[in-house]
């Protein structure tokens, strides 16, 4: 579903000095987006029954009705149990994503989704040690520019960080191309450092058991008027995005998009979906 947005939607990116020609360009790809979280809940045809979201009174009201917009058309592979059609009920996660009109005003849709399934009953998972929190690089910090950056860890049985990459980088900045380049090494570099120095608590029982596991895990930097922020659950966050890096040992491991990961969240890879959407996102 496609819906204007009001201007109270501002795409408040930094603008470095650099060569209009370039900025110009790299301008038209800004974009804002939000993740949203929740469960949903389908009958035994693949109808959506209900959805809840997490934190609904955070969430911009603007995207709430994009969202509900885009439910009222979905319809999911009916999920087979026994030889039978049954309800089922699925972990969801969502991808907003709103950008700028010729005439000034805001399109969004729902632009990704996941839905993992529920977790079973005494299911152990993956949870975060002692993550450690990255200091915010001083080239961007002093140009006033924050980021998402996207990293993916390879975990051992022993909770420790075995190897790590980054996958994305998004710039909430505008320069040309050297200087966006020099932002994102910056925070790769700082996210980097903090995820390898990062522990795991790993599953005690299950199949997983003294296994390594992937996690993905966004890193965001937020700064306005040189003040570090927190931006909320449920609100637009304006970027440039970044070229998606593909990550050699994640190759044939079922990973998602990290867009479709939170901030302040951990995403545990190698999990299938556990409901299949057979209608478009967007507009049913």
């Amino acid at each position: 579903m496609f819906m204007r947005l009001g201007v109270a939607l501002t795409l408040g990116l930094v603008l470095a000095p650099a060569i209009a020609g370039g900025i110009v360009s790299v301008r038209k790809q800004i974009e804002a987006s939000m993740v949203l979280t929740g469960t949903i809940e389908i009958d035994a045809s693949g109808q959506v029954v209900d959805y809840q979201l997490d934190q609904p009174d955070k969430v911009d009201p603007g995207a709430l009705q994009v969202l509900r917009g885009s439910v009222a058309h979905w319809r999911f592979e009916p999920v087979i149990r026994d030889g039978r059609a049954v309800p089922a009920r699925s972990r969801m996660s969502a991808r907003l994503v709103a950008r700028k009109r010729d005439d000034g005003n805001f399109q969004a849709m729902v632009t990704d989704a996941d839905f993992p399934g529920m977790p079973e009953p005494g299911a152990v998972a993956i949870t975060g040690k002692n993550l450690v929190r990255p200091a915010f690089p001083d080239r961007p910090l002093r140009d006033g520019v924050s980021a998402m950056a996207y990293v993916v860890v390879k975990v051992g049985a022993n909770g420790l960080v075995e190897e790590a990459a980054v996958e994305q980088i998004n710039l909430a900045g505008v320069a040309n191309e050297s200087k966006m380049a020099s932002w994102r090494e910056s925070f790769a570099n700082a996210s980097l450092k903090a995820a390898r120095a990062s522990t795991f608590t790993m599953p005690t029982a299950g199949e997983q058991l003294g296994q390594s596991m992937a996690v993905r895990i966004p890193y965001a930097y937020q700064i306005d008027g040189g003040v570090l922020i927190d931006k909320s659950y449920g609100q637009w966050v304006a970027y440039v995005p970044g070229p998606r890096q593909p990550v050699p040992w994640l190759l044939g491991v079922h990973a998602g998009s990290p867009d479709l990961v939170a901030a302040n969240s951990l995403q545990p890879l190698g999990t299938q979906p556990g409901l299949r959407l057979l209608s478009p996102l967007g507009n049913g």
